[in-house]
């Protein structure tokens, strides 16, 4: 009896430990589970936060890019650089205050404010805002070159330098009358022009090479359309080009890029149905209204590093306002004229008087004739903001983040 009644305690021994055992493992994962648990929320809480972190940092470039950009158009703000700084410190502050106050109620803190060393870059921002031809200010400030070289020939052309030398740039747009724009050829004379005479005529490599000229025939190229010309780096060859110009069908407008590198490599994209004045946004590769994408055309910014000097080819071929901004000041793009010799940029030719500043723009007033109604003629400058540096700063029980974000609106 006695083994019996030991072997009954024996097992009831085992079957306790095996109960005591089986409850502390299902407290061990309990435990586990829940650091797991308590862990997965804090990461997805440190993600949360990242993500607002993110869209604040995005939110306070966009908010500053819409505030320079305000100013800039507004006629009290840009009287001068300081009143552009300042009214931009105001505006950021103001924007901070009121994150400020929309975070405190999640327990963040969040400030936005301009650097404290060096934060603009000051600029010019380059305005026609008359609807007239894109010449200078001077008709005697265009150079017209023949770049006829053979009988068979006959190519005009005339440019001036929006830019007196190598220059970044930015916010480049066009609003262009339809009506105004070269058109009275065919698309294929027109075309023609484009890729083998007119443009290939602007690289002194292919300038003198008759076989470039070969197949045009007898036709006579008086007037090339309008043509924007790029010289990065401002060592005299023109790298970059794009034309527009009213296509054989006289609703739509093309707008045609060529690739200075000896490839002819060109890109053609056709506005459709254009039936009044139309924006094309250069810097950021669009355009207004436009059914077939341009983007392809304007892709070349992207591949620019180094500043560039700007030139407007038959600057009568087109008609409308346009604008940009430079990063120089008023008083550094004004003295960039004085003395520029054409002949150094080796682009067509010899040009007798070099051009001054007062040939091709009006200056900037005076801050008290800045007054309204302010209508200079076109074109002129004004001082800009080229780009600012801001400051963010996020707290919260647990995270602490700091950053600088530049605004340079608008840059290709």
């Amino acid at each position: 009896m006695w083994d019996v009644r030991e072997r009954r305690e024996n097992g009831q021994l085992i079957l306790v430990g095996a109960l005591s055992l089986a409850i502390v493992l299902v407290g061990i994962a309990l435990v586990l589970n829940a650091s797991i648990y308590a862990e997965n929320l804090a990461t997805r809480a440190d993600q949360q936060e990242s993500g607002q972190i993110v869209t604040l940092e995005r939110e306070a470039a966009q908010g500053a890019g819409v505030a320079m950009e305000h100013l800039h158009h507004d006629l009290d703000s840009h009287t001068s650089y300081t009143d552009l700084e300042s009214n931009f410190d105001d505006a950021i502050d103001n924007w901070s205050d009121w994150t400020v106050r929309d975070s405190a109620r999640e327990g963040q803190y969040v400030d936005v404010s301009v650097v404290d060393t060096d934060p603009y870059t000051r600029g010019t921002r380059i305005t026609q805002d008359d609807g007239g031809t894109f010449e200078p200010n001077e008709s005697d400030a265009v150079v017209s070159v023949d770049l006829s070289t053979s009988l068979l020939s006959s190519i005009n052309v005339e440019y001036w330098s929006v830019t007196p030398g190598a220059t970044q740039v930015r916010d480049f747009s066009m609003d262009i009358d339809p009506d105004q724009l070269r058109g009275d050829d065919s698309t294929l004379e027109i075309e023609a022009q484009v890729a083998e005479t007119f443009l290939a005529g602007l690289d002194l490599e292919t300038a003198g090479d008759e076989d470039e000229l070969i197949g045009i025939g007898d036709l006579s190229f008086d007037d090339p359309p309008f043509t924007v010309a790029y010289d990065v780096s401002d060592d005299g060859d023109i790298d970059h080009s794009f034309a527009i110009y009213r296509a054989e069908d006289a609703s739509n407008v093309n707008i045609t890029y060529y690739r200075h590198d000896g490839s002819g490599v060109t890109q053609t994209c056709t506005i459709e149905d254009v039936d009044s004045t139309f924006t094309v946004d250069v810097s950021n590769g669009r355009v207004e209204g436009a059914d077939g994408a341009c983007s392809d055309v304007f892709e070349f910014q992207s591949g620019i590093s180094d500043p560039y000097q700007l030139f407007f080819i038959q600057g009568d071929q087109v008609a409308g306002n346009y604008e940009l901004v430079v990063d120089e000041s008023t008083s550094s793009f004004e003295s960039g004229y004085s003395g520029i010799n054409i002949l150094d940029l080796d682009l067509f030719g010899l040009l007798s008087d070099d051009p001054t500043f007062s040939d091709m723009y009006q200056s900037h007033p005076s801050e008290s004739s800045h007054t309204s109604p302010y209508s200079p003629d076109s074109p002129y400058i004004e001082p800009a903001l080229y780009d600012a540096t801001v400051s963010l700063d996020y707290q919260s029980d647990s995270m602490s983040y700091e950053s600088t974000v530049t605004v340079a609106p608008n840059e290709p």
